[in-house]
């Protein structure tokens, strides 16, 4: 057996950031386009640019930056805000896991 959790922030009852949304800010950065990313994670490209407009409304400042430009010349990337707060959200991430897999083993292996 091994554990497994889901981890997100909210304000207000309100999501602000979860896994899926930093996945898909992973897969944004690594193909160059919301089309590509949603496509990989099986939503709609409107579907997954609803979800990044709320985490930016909710965060405060903007995740992706456009570049306009046809026949492989545009594209998305990830602002320098967006990158770090991906990167903190990570780190808390690998924190919650180690804590998570140390109460497991400590409740259950007992």
């Amino acid at each position: 057996m091994e554990p497994r959790f889901k981890l997100w922030i909210e304000e207000g009852g309100e999501l602000v950031f979860s896994n899926g949304r930093a996945g898909l800010l992973r897969r944004i950065e690594a193909r160059g386009s919301i089309t590509a990313a949603a496509r990989e994670m099986g939503m709609s490209y409107r579907a997954a640019w609803g979800k990044l407009r709320k985490c930016e409304e909710r965060l405060g400042f903007q995740l992706l930056l456009t570049h306009a430009g046809g026949r492989g010349g545009g594209g998305t990337s990830l602002t320098p805000e967006a990158r770090e707060f991906l990167a903190r959200f990570e780190a808390w991430r690998s924190r919650m896991e180690v804590a998570v897999k140390a109460s497991f083993e400590e409740v259950f292996r007992k």
